[in-house]
């Protein structure tokens, strides 16, 4: 499967670093001017800043090294959540003719390799067309290893048109796709003081991919990222109502979120659970796990799945 491939490639390539920093040749990039002694910790920076405050730490995914280590540690998880989006509006999507799937922001292209696990499985009977947006050139060797492995696949067909910042990929007309992904995204401009863009990126995505899907199509637009409001989950919202406010009739609109078992009020009033969703799809090879902290155990994370008529 793609995944199984994508990270056996990805640790060969984190293993030729060995103990060397993979920001550059010169010195390590972090803004502390200190490497922060392991990769595991730099993403946990990227990822939590709000737990180091006042300290200079790691804010963006700027080290190649970092990268590869990135998809070892999450693409088993990341793959296993949009799995479960996928099997939940399975009803919903049957009668696609085909999966044109947008991800924006794509990264290491997680969704993709849970359409995959399902086109292995036989269960997915469709072509699969897949636009990847990422601004982020570092994610470039994933994304060739990845058309590398479909080149002599016709049954998916893999771009990265070039690498811009999603608000720009708007500029030039987009492939009509009928799934729009974005995983993970949220949080990303959560973090790095982004959140004025954040309306912004919901109307163009109600403009520009939504209203100029295909006529009488449906379309599939999974959300999918950390389930708190200090990491951006309220603004879920906002897309649904600029969707709307578009004049796109939205025939379901669900929220769905992983029990691990320790959430609050807030994460869980509302919402619905996905049942009996509390491990890893995968067994991950505990190799990986101990490198990498690859965890076999769900995040809390939510979705917002909009079937949009």
């Amino acid at each position: 499967m793609l995944i199984d491939h994508i990270v056996d490639f990805s640790d060969k390539k984190y293993s030729e670093f060995g103990s060397n920093c993979g920001c550059n040749e010169e010195a390590c990039n972090h803004p502390s001017g200190k490497c922060s002694g392991s990769c595991y910790n730099c993403l946990y920076q990227v990822h939590f800043p709000g737990r180091f405050p006042g300290e200079i730490i790691k804010k963006q995914y700027d080290c190649q090294k970092m990268i590869y280590h990135y998809v070892c540690q999450y693409s088993y998880l990341y793959t296993t959540e949009i799995m479960w989006a996928i099997a939940a509006e399975r009803d919903f999507i049957r009668g696609f003719p085909y999966y044109h799937i947008l991800s924006l922001g794509c990264g290491g292209c997680a969704d993709l390799m849970a359409f995959d696990v399902f086109l292995n499985k036989g269960r997915v009977k469709v072509p699969i067309s897949y636009i990847g947006v990422d601004i982020n050139t570092l994610w470039s060797p994933i994304h060739d290893e990845i058309k590398e492995y479909y080149s002599n696949d016709e049954r998916v067909r893999f771009k990265i048109p070039e690498y811009k910042d999603v608000f720009d990929c708007f500029d030039t007309p987009l492939p009509k796709a009928n799934i729009i992904v974005i995983s993970y995204l949220i949080s990303y401009l959560y973090n790095t003081n982004q959140t004025g863009l954040i309306d912004l990126l919901a109307e163009r995505i109600a403009q520009n991919i939504v209203l100029k899907k295909e006529k009488k199509h449906h379309l599939l637009f999974i959300i999918n990222d950390v389930n708190s409001n200090n990491r951006g989950r309220d603004y879920f919202s906002h897309f649904e109502k600029a969707i709307e406010k578009a004049g796109a009739k939205i025939t379901n609109s669900d929220y769905m979120y992983f029990d691990t078992g320790n959430l609050n009020y807030y994460q869980t009033n509302g919402f619905s659970a996905y049942k009996n969703a509390k491990k890893c799809y995968f067994d991950i090879p505990a190799q990986l796990k101990h490198k990498y902290h690859a965890q076999e155990s769900l995040n809390s994370t939510i979705q917002l799945l909009l079937e949009v008529e």
